[in-house]
């Protein structure tokens, strides 16, 4: 998600997620989240933990 929303194309973004095609990241967008991956990356909810989506969490916190 914050590949799209950082502007990459979804065929991109699939390609570059280890999806075989574009249609197969569209399918498990919408199944996750309820909407398009364009939809998704434009969603407020993609900002909410910035800190936690901007680093690896260590094991003792």
């Amino acid at each position: 998600m914050h590949r799209l929303a950082a502007g990459g194309s979804p065929a991109s973004v699939a390609a570059e997620s280890g999806y075989v095609d574009q249609s197969h990241l569209h399918h498990e967008v919408k199944a996750f989240a309820g909407v398009t991956p364009s939809a998704a990356a434009s969603a407020p909810w993609l900002a909410v933990d910035e800190v936690a989506w901007s680093r690896p969490h260590c094991a003792n916190g």
